[in-house]
């Protein structure tokens, strides 16, 4: 409503510029108010033009943002979400992502006799509550969690269906060194500094985020972490995951202990470890 008033009166001011013109004509002895017509009659023109070429700039703005999310969203399916939480699956023997890689196929040994599977979604959502979008992904069991077979064979062909779909399997060797490194991972409650104190300017997101950790009773940052935002709890905190990232690293996290993230000797949020993650299905 707003926008048809403020045109409306771009008009209005276009009519009093054609008025002043015309006085002209029938006044002579205000002919010198002609000179005030065409910039008037000029400015209401040019007010209304640039009225819809606003508002469509701000449409193609939506719709280019929009784009942007989307192309982002891919990229971290792609990129950030495609081998998370494989650590979880210690004993993993084979391992197939659908040519969307929006589903996975994990086969693994749970002792010497049984072959387990899981047949997993990947769900990416977005959050709005932080000045950046978090991009969360998490990948659901949507099969197989009471799936034991004798061998690895009894396991395929159970899936063999699901496998002709469209599926390619993974060098489980190649990834292993950089994914399994023996630490365990555990749910985290962070505080973020806010960036007038000397924090981000935004939160960071995805499974590429390696921080140093500062563990309470300590001044100088001593290892590395990885730390996986997964939902965002108000403007400057998050719930996540983490834990240590090389070997080497002392192996003491454990619940309820406080602890710094810092980029450096920055010091950049504060968070505390609320439990251990062991349930591999969530």
């Amino acid at each position: 409503m707003k926008k048809h008033r403020l045109r409306l009166f771009y008009i209005l001011i276009i009519v009093v510029g054609i008025i002043l013109q015309f006085l002209r004509l029938f006044i002579d002895d205000i002919s010198w108010i002609s000179y005030f017509g065409i910039p008037i009659m000029c400015l209401g023109i040019s007010l209304l033009v640039n009225s819809f070429e606003f508002n469509k700039k701000r449409k193609d703005d939506k719709i280019y943002n929009k784009s942007i999310i989307e192309k982002r969203k891919n990229e971290i399916l792609i990129d950030e979400f495609k081998y998370c939480d494989l650590q979880c699956f210690i004993n993993c023997i084979k391992l197939y992502y659908s040519t969307d890689l929006k589903k996975r196929l994990i086969i693994f040994t749970e002792n010497e006799k049984s072959v387990l599977v899981r047949l997993q979604e990947l769900e990416i959502y977005e959050s709005d509550v932080t000045n950046t979008p978090i991009f969360c992904g998490i990948w659901k069991t949507i099969a197989g969690k009471a799936s034991f077979y004798l061998d690895l064979q009894c396991a395929l062909k159970e899936y063999e269906n699901e496998l002709d779909k469209g599926y390619i399997e993974v060098d489980i060797e190649k990834i292993k060194e950089s994914i399994w490194n023996g630490y365990s991972e555990y749910y985290a409650e962070i505080e973020w500094i806010k960036e007038i104190n000397g924090g981000r300017t935004s939160i960071p997101y995805g499974n590429r985020y390696w921080p140093q950790i500062i563990i309470e009773g300590n001044k100088r940052p001593q290892h590395s972490i990885i730390l996986r935002n997964i939902e965002g709890k108000g403007k400057y905190k998050t719930i996540a995951f983490v834990k240590y990232a090389f070997p080497g690293a002392p192996n003491d996290l454990r619940e309820n202990l406080s602890f710094y993230v810092c980029e450096g000797n920055r010091k950049v949020a504060k968070g505390i470890i609320t439990a251990k993650r062991e349930n591999i299905d969530i």
